[in-house]
């Protein structure tokens, strides 16, 4: 190399300078970015909660930034991301669920022995998918009528054995039984297993007052101590602690449009088999038995009856983009369960749980400290590192079923987001329990390149609303990196 008087020559300090100001140029990019997530998460705010964070290079799985990543957190609504990545693989998009209605002979228009609607899991008997909860039923009740039935001559039995006992998720809390988040799960669902109750006055003051329910059913065991008042309203309504119990106590004023209320049914099946009673008889069919669950020998010997109706969920796709649009923990504890009966035989949180841990082995996927108690989130015993699901959502944006999957999460300012992330390109979905703030999903950066990102925060001292805004401002700094990572 030529060397001038002082050393290097001119062209040479000249490229020297140049080589060094490119290599620190792009070398501290990264590091930028690390430093600006950094600083969010040593916030002086934050000092005292967990946070976890990981995020990725989509397709590489370079990483970009890590936080305690590896680390169980409480994800609340994060856990659906599990649940429904592991059924669409394991079912598929396609998948739906079946119930069916089996019987013995028919002879002059009866029905000889018992009517047994055999549930399938389905949750989508509700108003979002259909017109009136009502219509599945109704649909079953005419395909009985083309059959020639008019009558049952046994019992109307529900079977629910597809799914175990366990209602609700392990550690829900008590004073979720009134709440439209935590309905009872069974493999025989009906209005997302709730009842709309209506308590209306009589015409006249003194008359005891009336209480209905919506759908009809009865399953629901009112004691009434309340009266038609000629002078306002002074109502008292509680709940049984067990059973469907209700008490009402006071008076509603005879001129009163009534009041409603929403009540969680406990035992689902009795209340679907309760209410397909009414909708048989609207039909023209009458069950001369009772309504009643089925014994232990009865499923044994199923197999030998046939299949007088049956009766097809919309596709799990449709499902799972309803779910995760609104977060629905009513359809994630069933889709859970129904993985579990699919892989193991029968439907239980422990089941559903090895379904899981079956379609994260299958692919390689870490999964050090998962507790799912749910399949929801609801749960303030379920646990997940956010590497865990960073590394599904990696998995799964290079399955076929990927882009169907991506295009289920919320973009910003939709669904459960919004009034976050406005004008982001983002794909995610969040998280809220109490002291819980979680969102995990894809985000385009400005140079256009994808990153898949999972933040947690547990055990914040601050509302979930300011939490939920450092999850956002990480997300927004990923989203404004104009260059290569």
């Amino acid at each position: 190399m030529f060397l001038g008087k002082n050393g290097l020559g001119k062209n040479q300090r000249f490229f020297l300078f140049l080589f060094f100001f490119l290599f620190q140029a792009f070398s501290a990019y990264p590091y930028s970015l690390k430093g600006r997530l950094d600083a969010i998460v040593h916030e002086p705010v934050l000092r005292g909660a967990k946070i976890g964070v990981y995020v990725q290079l989509l397709g590489t799985h370079k990483t970009l930034f890590s936080y305690h990543a590896n680390e169980p957190f409480i994800p609340a609504s994060n856990l659906k991301i599990l649940t429904t990545s592991a059924a669409l693989v394991t079912l598929g998009p396609d998948y739906r669920f079946v119930t069916r209605v089996l019987g013995g002979k028919i002879k002059n228009g009866a029905l000889e022995g018992n009517l047994i609607l055999k549930g399938g899991g389905d949750p989508t008997w509700n108003s979002h998918f259909f017109p009136s909860p009502l219509d599945p039923l109704k649909h079953i009740a005419k395909e009985l009528r083309k059959k020639g039935i008019k009558e049952v001559d046994g019992d109307l039995v529900v079977d629910d054995s597809l799914f175990s006992h366990q209602f609700t998720g392990i550690g829900w809390k008590y004073r979720y039984r009134w709440a439209s988040y935590a309905e009872e799960i069974s493999a025989l669902s009906l209005n997302n297993n709730r009842i709309r109750v209506t308590v209306l006055p009589e015409s006249y003051g003194g008359a005891p007052i009336r209480v209905v329910f919506w759908p009809p059913c009865h399953v629901i065991h009112v004691s009434n101590h309340a009266w038609t008042s000629d002078n306002g309203t002074s109502l008292s309504i509680s709940r049984h602690k067990i059973g469907n119990r209700l008490i009402v106590y006071g008076h509603i004023y005879r001129y009163s449009n009534g009041i409603a209320f929403p009540f969680n049914v406990q035992d689902p099946p009795l209340f679907v088999g309760s209410a397909f009673k009414s909708v048989l008889r609207k039909y023209g069919i009458r069950v001369i038995g009772r309504v009643r669950e089925i014994r232990p020998e009865e499923i044994e010997t199923e197999n030998r009856l046939g299949v007088l109706a049956t009766f097809y969920s919309p596709r799990l796709i449709v499902i799972v983009r309803h779910l995760l649009k609104w977060s629905v923990n009513f359809l994630a504890e069933h889709i859970f369960r129904m993985i579990g009966a699919a892989d193991y035989g029968k439907g239980s949180i422990q089941s559903g749980e090895e379904a899981v841990v079956k379609f994260l082995n299958d692919y390689g996927i870490l999964h050090h400290g998962l507790v799912m108690d749910d399949g929801s989130g609801l749960s303030g015993f379920d646990r997940v590192s956010p590497r865990t699901l960073v590394e599904v959502m990696q998995k799964m944006a290079s399955l076929p079923v990927g882009p169907i999957f991506r295009n289920a999460l919320n973009t910003g300012n939709e669904g459960t987001l919004e009034g976050r992330l406005a004008g982001v390109n983002v794909r995610a979905k969040d998280g809220a329990i109490r002291h819980v703030s979680s969102l995990t999903g894809y985000v385009v950066t400005s140079y256009g390149q994808t990153l898949v990102f999972s933040i947690i925060f547990n055990h914040f001292d601050m509302s979930e609303y300011n939490a939920d805004g450092y999850v956002d401002q990480i997300v927004r700094t990923l989203a404004k990196v104009d260059y290569p990572l």
